[in-house]
């Protein structure tokens, strides 16, 4: 956010601006200088409508403070059972952000971190749940609660937006996001809950913070992710990027990190790990707490998690499957035989044809007489999976190790997410420890 900081101005904090609500540094001025010269919308009370016309300067890509999982600039959820892990995970998560270790925009960025929420306990639990996964606590503050009660993002927007402006956080963490969204939002009501939440995402937006809210699943056996959030379908429809941490379908001590709602980018590879205890002496004291440990790639999917029947696979999915199965080994097949396969399951030559371009299949002619044609996969089998660019992810016994990562035609697997993960794996191999080593 130092980009944002006007030189001139040092360490002078900042004012809010009647108006607009955002910052400035007319120290005379309750009003900004865009406001007084019309560049601003004035408050609501006096609104106007004024169309704006396309600026290509304005236009730049979606910023990733978690590649494909966190957005910049954007309300994200984590979404869990109560005690399922979620005060643990955000406290690795807020490690590898202040150490800038996360693929994604802000690698070998350390993050500044604002906690807000007293569902746990900073000094007695986040604080040595941080210290144990490797923080940089020097960059972790939290928002207390004092007499006057809990923050209230619809009452308290300017001097939020003013605290993470003049103390430059990056990341917001909202430990349970329903604690601050006033007493009067019924969080069962969409249209409550959008007006409650509505200052959050305008302030978050402007400050390119990454906003991060925990919240709980309901106590419903429904299949699908947006039917098991607590309160209203809202919360999911006003975040941009939604994870769901369940505990592991076939093994209880491991748990399952998957994107249950995404707008931007193709699913991630889903991932797992183990939550374990580890002791820490701080301040002359002994503490125990939690951390994640034993990081891997899942073949785990939503459905599993949930207990969903997936859709029925459409043509073109069915396709690229078949596609994949035949020419898994990455070497060269007879391209008559897979088309014979293909048009038994109904696949016309067009679709076959798309399903090739899909999947980026090398095509050669073969010498001798009659000569026909063969096909292998361009990247030694990998499957994209694409329902007409839907967020699903179809996988595959193609590799025991990788998880399949793309969706859509543009979509490319990170690989800083390789990096990171295979970091993660080599440090576990590489000795006998308790998770929070690992972890830093």
């Amino acid at each position: 956010m130092t980009q944002y900081l006007p030189a001139e101005v040092g360490a002078r904090p900042p004012q809010i601006c009647e108006q607009c609500e955002r910052p400035h540094w007319q120290s005379d001025a309750t009003v900004c200088l865009s406001c007084q010269g019309g560049d601003h919308a004035p408050a609501a009370t006096d609104l106007v409508l004024r169309p704006r016309s396309v600026d290509m300067s304005r236009v730049q890509p979606f910023r990733w403070a978690w590649q494909d999982r966190l957005l910049v600039g954007y309300l994200n959820l984590l979404v869990g059972d109560e005690g399922v892990g979620k005060g643990t995970l955000l406290a690795w998560l807020i490690a590898r952000l202040t150490r800038g270790e996360l693929p994604g925009d802000l690698r070998g960025k350390p993050a500044r971190v604002l906690i807000v929420g007293d569902e746990d306990g900073f000094d007695g639990v986040w604080v040595p749940r941080l210290h144990a996964a490797g923080a940089d606590l020097a960059l972790v503050c939290e928002l207390p609660v004092d007499e006057s009660g809990a923050l209230d993002i619809g009452r308290d927007a300017k001097k939020l937006r003013a605290l993470l402006f003049a103390d430059r956080f990056d990341v917001l963490i909202f430990d349970a996001l329903l604690d601050n969204l006033g007493a009067e939002v019924d969080d069962w009501r969409a249209k409550s809950v959008r007006g409650a939440i509505a200052p959050l995402r305008r302030l978050i937006g402007d400050l390119n913070v990454t906003a991060v809210g925990a919240l709980h699943t309901n106590k419903s056996e429904a299949v699908t992710f947006r039917k098991r959030l607590a309160g209203t379908q809202a919360f999911n429809a006003l975040s941009r990027s939604s994870l769901l941490l369940a505990a592991h379908p076939d093994d209880p001590d491991r748990r399952v990190l998957l994107r249950g709602k995404g707008n931007y980018a193709a699913p991630p590879p889903v991932l797992e790990f183990r939550i374990a205890a580890d002791p820490v002496r701080l301040n002359g004291h002994t503490h125990k707490p939690t951390i994640v440990t034993d990081v891997q790639r899942s073949g785990v999917t939503i459905e599993d998690v949930l207990g969903a029947v997936p859709e029925p696979q459409t043509k073109a999915g069915a396709a690229r499957t078949l596609i994949v199965e035949a020419l898994a080994d990455g070497e060269w097949h007879n391209a008559r035989e897979i088309r014979a396969d293909l048009a038994k399951a109904g696949i016309s030559d067009s679709g076959i044809q798309r399903a090739c371009n899909d999947l980026d299949v090398e095509r050669r002619r073969t010498s001798g007489f009659p000569s026909g044609h063969e096909w292998r996969l361009a990247h030694g089998g990998g499957l994209t999976e694409r329902t007409d660019c839907t967020e699903r992810t179809a996988t595959t016994a193609v590799s025991a190790v990788s998880a399949v990562s793309a969706t859509c035609p543009t979509s490319v697997a990170a690989p800083d997410e390789d990096a990171f993960i295979a970091g993660l794996i080599a440090a576990f191999d590489a000795v006998e420890i308790t998770g929070a080593e690992a972890t830093r």
